[in-house]
């Protein structure tokens, strides 16, 4: 910073080249509120929830928080995060570790993305060119990427959080306020009214298309027995943090994930990676009583993204709103031919 305002004040600079020794590593990554799965559209909305990664080496410069709107009005940049280390492959090591530690809930992001670089072998032997993503095929749309399975432990953590904010709900509904703001730190404290001796409490979840259901029963003091579609049943821990964190442990190995629920679905942030699970919905009523109806089967459009409408091509028959109304959602705006 010292030479920076020297050279700014046109003074001369008080090193030369040969006094200047090159020493340690440094990789800066850019996260943004962006879907790389549909073409890096920028993903808008409020950010519910953003955990910073932390720790030696790593430096987040963020400019937004939790309750934050990521508009479609500024740029999507979330935070830029640094990390610093002895020799490239530490500042990899520590890249991989802070993209880890990340998690925002609410909008989409392109961290899932960084992670698969920074852990890619041709990034890590330094063969990085403009081209990069095309030639590994990183920067494909959802529709030509062959499906990846999900990871179990994003299944039960989200089966898990699940249950205990059931719970919770059930004692404020009971009018049990005390325990219903209590921090889930013992699950069996806020399973409510579900549990039965030798019965499974089961969740189903659809992923990328693929529906999985996940058992959870009553092993021991403080244990689940998890099974997963028709895996084998194993024995685990869990216990809740602030944050919507989830801690599980297997023996000795440990897994921590991030998870938020929604009406429709339970997003869940596993070593990085977002995985948005879709929840069973009961069957829509007034669609189905309309489902005979032409009118009602064709096609619709549906914006990828917030944005203004400024042209309509074709012939329009009918506008059902004026501008500045309110429009429910599922309401017919423009009728066309």
């Amino acid at each position: 910073m010292r030479h920076q305002l020297l050279i700014a004040a046109s003074e001369k600079l008080l090193l030369s080249q040969e006094e200047i020794s090159p020493r340690g590593h440094a990789i800066e990554m850019r996260l943004y509120a962006e879907d790389p799965e549909q073409g890096f559209l920028p993903s808008t909305g409020t950010v519910t929830r953003f955990i910073k990664p932390e720790g030696p080496g790593i430096r987040t410069d963020n400019g937004i928080e939790s309750g934050d709107e990521i508009t479609q009005f500024y740029d999507p940049m979330v935070a830029k995060i640094i990390v610093y280390g002895e020799d490239r492959p530490a500042a990899i090591a520590r890249s991989q570790k802070a993209l880890a530690q990340c998690a925002v809930l609410g909008v989409k992001t392109n961290t899932s993305l960084l992670q698969t670089i920074v852990t890619h072998p041709a990034f890590q032997e330094g063969l990085t060119y403009t081209s990069f993503l095309q030639e590994h095929h990183l920067a494909e749309d959802r529709a030509t990427q062959e499906h990846v399975p999900i990871p179990n432990e994003a299944l039960i953590a989200a089966a898990l959080y699940d249950i205990s904010s059931a719970g919770i709900t059930n004692a404020a509904n009971d009018g049990n306020i005390q325990d219903a703001h209590l921090v889930p730190g013992n699950i069996w404290n806020t399973l409510g009214p579900w549990r039965m001796i030798g019965e499974a409490y089961r969740v189903n979840y659809t992923w990328s298309g693929v529906e999985h259901t996940v058992a959870i029963r009553k092993a021991g003091d403080g244990e689940w027995s998890i099974q997963v579609d028709t895996q084998t049943a194993e024995n685990l821990t869990c216990t809740f943090a602030h944050n919507g964190l989830v801690l599980l442990r297997w023996k000795a190995s440990q897994t921590r994930a991030y998870v938020q629920r929604f009406e429709e679905r339970v997003d869940v942030i596993l070593h990085g990676r977002l995985y948005q699970l879709a929840r069973r919905q009961p069957p829509d009523v007034d669609i189905a009583a309309r489902s005979s109806n032409i009118a009602h089967t064709q096609k619709m459009l549906t914006a990828p993204m917030a944005g203004t409408i400024v042209k309509i091509p074709g012939k329009v028959r009918h506008v059902f709103y004026r501008e500045g109304a309110v429009v429910n959602g599922g309401a017919t705006i423009v009728e066309m031919e």
